[in-house]
């Protein structure tokens, strides 16, 4: 990363900035020992030659490339057991490595100005303006994609020579990421303001209000505007309110709109067929998703009381209502949304059934413009810092309650409630209702300790808008603690300190949760749970 810019002032009184920024980040991702499906159908299609040898048949093919192609093909025996099955010739020849690479870049350049347009009696009246330039791109590159085999004649070229392939293997078993190219550019400018209305006047401590406005256009999806209106009023010193709307957007990052197609396996309860079988998904971007936008409101306040020092307490609602939100249907979702409507609904474009009554022969799964998410909530923060026994105690409380997370995936789909749930899927989700986390941090002399306790409240097992399946199982509360032990040495003016850090430290295990595809999920909730147990990390800090 680069980083480069000039700041500078005038007329003492306004400050301004001009930034560049250069990014560039790298990731690479192997996974080694997966059916190398090629060789697999090769290697376990065994016959024997004219010396009675037992070969690949497709090694003995009269097309001269496809022997050639399959020359050093070694037979597998999926029947050996023990030591013998991963020892054998054909076991090395019938695994692979799936492999990819992915490259993202940004250059960024920015403006802006800022300070006092005028003086009321409560103090100036300050102004912020500015502007934005990015651009950012994504190369992807794969040795397993997908979109090498999307129509028959790939196919037939890439399995040439070979008998019972299935049309819905890829190269490699399980992990087959698409390749992915695109670019996106982004301009912007804003303005805020804050005025002071009223202080140090009876009932009003402070008072003030604050405005902020922005204009982006995005190379992909055309333009936008958000906003936001606040104020905060301190009536007495011990209490503080503050308040908020706005709106609010989030665009679509560069994998969303231009990820390759990848292929996986997900297991699948079919309402129209009635069968319940693993059926092949594919996963890609949509190059045609907007922004999101969403209606945000918040209010609460913070009091901090003056006959105990140290002490602060606030208290937070927020409610958000987003639209056109960018989300990923599930297998359940866009399959149940085909079938509730008949038949009419734009899921229906994602599922292929060889008929209309048979059991899916493929599922594409793709970012997409949802139609509806609301989520409303209360943030509870208390902090409480004093003197004990020669040294220094920090405490702090956080928890939130979760009061609603309701989406609409489509326009004809029901709204469904996730506020409480734990969703079981290939790819699980937790919401509980609460969560928080107390911190405790005392530090005497050269030596600190932290210790800091996690609560998962309680969740409902459940598939929203699926079939039950006699799910509905409460998982009670779930707590990890953590500790640090640190010790400052007496040197550099103790900006060396030495730390260790144990992870869960009672070593406590995740709840049993049902996966979707039996040994290949993890049996709980990996999203919400840890499934580490305990862990020890140690280090040294310096402070320059």
């Amino acid at each position: 990363m680069v980083n480069a810019g000039f700041e500078g002032t005038l007329a003492d009184k306004w400050k301004w900035n001009v930034a560049f920024n250069h990014g560039d980040s790298n990731f690479s991702v192997a996974q080694e020992g997966v059916w190398d499906w090629q060789h697999f159908y090769a290697a376990t299609d065994a016959v024997r030659n004219g010396s009675g040898q037992t070969v690949c048949r497709a090694s003995l093919s009269a097309d001269p490339t496809i022997a050639a192609r399959y020359a050093n093909c070694q037979p597998f025996n999926l029947l050996a057991t023990g030591d013998a099955y991963a020892s054998q010739p054909g076991y090395d020849y019938v695994v692979g490595t799936s492999r990819y690479r992915a490259r993202i870049w940004q250059n960024a350049m920015s403006a802006s100005i800022q300070g006092a347009l005028f003086d009321l009696p409560a103090g100036p009246v300050d102004v912020a303006l500015g502007a934005e330039y990015r651009r950012q791109s994504l190369r992807l590159t794969s040795n397993a994609n997908p979109a090498d085999l999307d129509t028959t004649a790939e196919r037939s070229a890439y399995f040439a020579g070979l008998r019972g392939v299935p049309s819905s293997v890829y190269h490699y078993w399980l992990t087959n990421v698409g390749e992915a190219s695109g670019d996106l550019s982004v301009k912007e400018v804003f303005g805020e303001l804050a005025v002071p209305l009223l202080k140090d006047q009876p009932f009003a401590q402070e008072l003030s209000l604050n405005a902020a406005g922005r204009y982006t256009d995005y190379s992909t999806s055309g333009s936008v505007k958000t906003w936001k209106l606040g104020a905060t009023w301190k009536p007495i010193s011990d209490l503080l309110l503050r308040g908020s709307v706005s709106r609010d957007i989030r665009a679509p990052n560069l994998f969303e709109l231009f990820a390759g197609d990848q292929s996986a396996i997900s297991l699948l309860v079919d309402p129209v067929s009635g069968i319940t079988a693993n059926v092949p998904q594919v996963t890609g971007g949509n190059p045609d998703l907007k922004p999101e936008k969403a209606d945000t409101l918040t209010f609460g306040a913070v009091i901090t009381p003056s006959f105990l020092p140290g002490l602060s307490l606030s208290v937070d609602y927020y409610r958000i209502k987003i639209k056109d939100a960018i989300g990923t249907l599930s297998l359940t979702q866009i399959v149940n949304n085909c079938s509730q409507s008949g038949g009419t609904a734009p899921e229906c474009a994602l599922v292929t059934r060889d008929t209309p009554t048979s059991f899916p022969s493929q599922i594409r799964v793709a970012p997409a413009n949802i139609a509806f998410l609301e989520t409303s909530g209360i943030d509870f923060d208390a902090s409480y810092r004093t003197e004990l026994a020669g040294g220094n105690l920090g405490l702090r409380l956080y928890a939130s309650y979760l009061d609603t997370y309701q989406t609409q995936q489509s326009s004809t789909a029901p709204v469904l409630e996730y506020a409480g749930i734990s969703t079981i899927s290939s790819t699980p989700e937790g919401r509980p209702r609460w969560r928080g986390t107390l911190s405790v941090n005392y530090e005497i002399g050269r030596v600190g300790v932290f210790l800091n306790q996690q609560l998962i409240g309680k969740v409902k097992l459940g598939i929203p808008g699926g079939l039950e399946n006699g799910l509905g199982q409460t998982i009670g509360a779930v707590g990890y603690t953590d500790m640090t032990l640190s010790y400052r040495l007496p040197v550099a003016n103790g900006h060396v300190e030495f730390f260790g850090t144990v992870n869960n430290l009672f070593d406590k295990d995740p709840p049993l949760i049902p996966g979707t595809i039996p040994g290949v999920n993890i049996a709980t909730n990996f999203a919400l749970y840890d499934t580490v147990g305990r862990a020890f990390t140690g280090g040294i800090r310096f402070k320059f």
